[in-house]
């Protein structure tokens, strides 16, 4: 085969497509070839892998190529020795090549895993559709075909912000937005204790067998032409595309009238392709204007192709949304954006509000009467030791809030305001380095007499790796003092946790409460366990606690930021409903609240509804 290493050693210029010329690619840091069946982990540049698992010697993309096979729950070390780059304290500027060929379309195949011990997923995948990418970068549009051979480049500049895929010389996919040390990132050769990454891990065994002929890494970003230089596993370069686009997909609403706690369904069209192709990738906009300048979320799809399913508490009443799709097909062809779509999430039919907090009579650093706050904080400043009424103008005052790394004028994350003058809000990001609790009561409602008890408040929040969020309601009297003592039985609403604290069912998407709540299961840097925060697990199984645990990702500004809406059937005709918002973790961000309110139906006439 033409490895890296010849063409690193051949000539100045390679000239192709018509004459036009491309700087070669430097010299890689690492290169494995795996043509020595009796060392697959030997290296042509670089330390040899270090394997954890098993592999066999298969044959690569010729009779005289060697290639490897792994898969799931098996990869290897890498010790690169690249030293921290790119203006950060980790490998921001890098680039990995891999010759590679799925056996079959329908698993997961993973490339490579930043974390030092697989404790995390995959930061580089095929996908089911055999498209290339991972969540935060998006998935390619182009779809690789099994049994084929492929050479991809992932080109890494987080000084820029960027992740660029390249297959066959061909520019697949961009990647924005990436933060620089963030998960991206390697673990540079200065490191004390884990100086290395990871080659095809995954954290949970999600990721299959596939067959790889070359891997290496290069210590800096590879430019577009160096990376179309490096062209095929056999010097080709993909042949330009050809075909006629999809047709333009038409969008409607399952549910035309959405209210209360409805979901939006979207649905599209059904595909239909030019030619012998498949339907791999569907892209969708919500925005907040016709004209979509303000695109509030937008999505890569590569199952449910035709449908999404918009979340009920990403959008609150009454706010008018847009929605578009397209269509691609594996050629990386797209369709036109379809026609755009208006929705509005409209409020209860037949329930009222029986209860209204807004906090905006409550003086700065108090609670509404009535309410209580209990903290454990222990270290730092009394500034933020608990939950207090704040002004907005006065979290703004704080660097990381709400953007903590960006631009201090973007007031609200999600393009919708999640907070409105006063909140009420929990700061450990502000509170420093000390241990972090704080629990929130709102005073006693009667509820009697009143059904369908429904609770929606704005919550603006920010998730780190090592702290909880906890709401819980009591019926009977529940309470919490300063020593700690817990009264009462105490019911589940949610608990916000890091989506990596959470264990997950066999399905990989529906957590377990009784693993994820484990003694064991201990926050990052600490000595406390997420169930400590957990009143129900008093009296309710920990099994069935996993309904109500909600994945937020690790430093998201735009994705805690929701309109929640939960309904409370225990909350019925009942004379002493209280809330409990807990939150901890150790200088980790915030939670705070805002625009509570409590629905029900009392049977009455909406004049006659009164509220407390």
């Amino acid at each position: 085969k033409r490895t890296i290493l010849s063409i690193a050693l051949s000539v100045v210029l390679i000239v192709f497509l018509a004459g036009t010329s491309y700087a070669q690619a430097p010299d890689p840091a690492g290169l494995w070839e795996f043509n020595n069946a009796s060392d697959l982990t030997e290296a042509a540049i670089g330390d040899s892998l270090e394997l954890v698992g098993e592999h066999q010697a298969v044959e690569g993309v010729n009779s005289q190529d060697g290639a490897v096979a792994i898969g799931a729950e098996s990869y290897y070390i890498v010790w690169h020795w690249i030293d921290p780059n790119g203006g950060g304290s980790y490998v921001n500027q890098y680039t990995l090549l891999f010759d590679f060929s799925i056996p079959e379309l329908g698993n997961w195949y993973s490339f490579y895993n930043t974390s030092w011990d697989s404790g995390n997923d995959g930061d580089g995948w095929v996908n089911t559709s055999g498209n290339i990418g991972v969540g935060d970068t998006g998935y390619s549009a182009f779809a690789v075909s099994p049994q084929q051979w492929y050479r991809l480049i992932i080109a890494v500049d987080l000084a820029a912000g960027t992740i660029d895929y390249y297959l066959n010389g061909n520019l697949i996919q961009q990647g924005t937005g990436q933060s620089l040390d963030g998960r991206f990132s390697l673990y540079g050769a200065d490191d004390a204790t884990n100086p290395w990454m990871l080659f095809f891990s995954d954290d949970n065994g999600e990721d299959s067998e596939f067959f790889i002929s070359t891997a290496a890494i290069y210590d800096r970003t590879l430019t577009a032409e160096e990376a179309m230089a490096l062209k095929g596993p056999l010097g080709e370069a993909v042949a330009p595309i050809e075909g006629e686009p999809p047709v333009t997909p038409t969008l409607s609403l399952a549910n035309p009238n959405p209210q209360g706690l409805d979901d939006i369904e979207l649905v599209g069209s059904e595909f239909l392709g030019g030619g012998d192709v498949r339907h791999v990738k569907s892209v969708w906009d919500i925005a907040l204007d016709e004209n979509f300048e303000t695109i509030y979320q937008s999505y890569d799809t590569s199952t449910d192709l035709t449908s999404l399913t918009f979340e009920n508490n990403l959008m609150p009443f009454g706010v008018p949304m847009y929605a578009r799709v397209a269509y691609f097909d594996s050629n990386g062809m797209g369709s036109e954006l379809s026609n755009t779509l208006s929705f509005t999430l409209n409020s209860f039919t037949g329930l009222k509000p029986v209860f209204e907090e807004d906090f905006e009579s409550t003086p700065e650093g108090e609670l509404p009467a009535g309410w209580k706050a209990v903290s454990f904080s222990t270290g730092g400043d009394d500034l933020f030791k608990s939950w207090t009424v704040e002004t907005l103008d006065f979290l703004n005052t704080y660097t990381y809030y709400p953007d903590y790394a960006d631009s201090p004028e973007t007031v609200f994350e999600t393009a919708l305001p999640i907070v409105e003058g006063k909140s009420c809000h929990a700061d450990s990001g502000q509170y420093g380095e000390g241990y972090f609790e704080a629990h929130l009561f709102s005073k006693p409602m009667d509820l009697s007499g009143i059904t369908d008890v429904v609770i929606t408040f704005n919550s603006d929040y920010l998730q780190n790796q090592d702290n909880i969020a906890v709401l819980e309601y009591t019926t009977d009297g529940g309470d919490l003092d300063e020593n700690g003592r817990i009264t009462g039985t105490w019911i589940p609403v949610l608990y916000y946790l890091d989506y990596w604290d959470i264990t997950y069912d066999a399905d990989g998407k529906t957590p377990d409460g009784e693993a994820t709540f484990r003694p064991e299961n201990i926050a990052d840097g600490t000595e406390y366990a997420y169930a400590d925060l957990v009143f129900a697990k008093e009296s309710m199984p920990l099994a069935e606690l996993g309904p109500y645990i909600f994945p937020r990702a690790d430093d998201s500004r735009m994705g805690s930021k929701r309109f929640e809406k939960y309904r409370l059937p225990l909350a019925d005709n009942q004379s002493n409903v209280r809330f409990r918002w807990a939150y901890n973790g150790t200088w980790s961000w915030y939670w705070g609240i805002d625009n509570l309110v409590i629905w029900g139906n009392d049977g009455t006439s909406v004049d006659e509804w009164a509220l407390y």
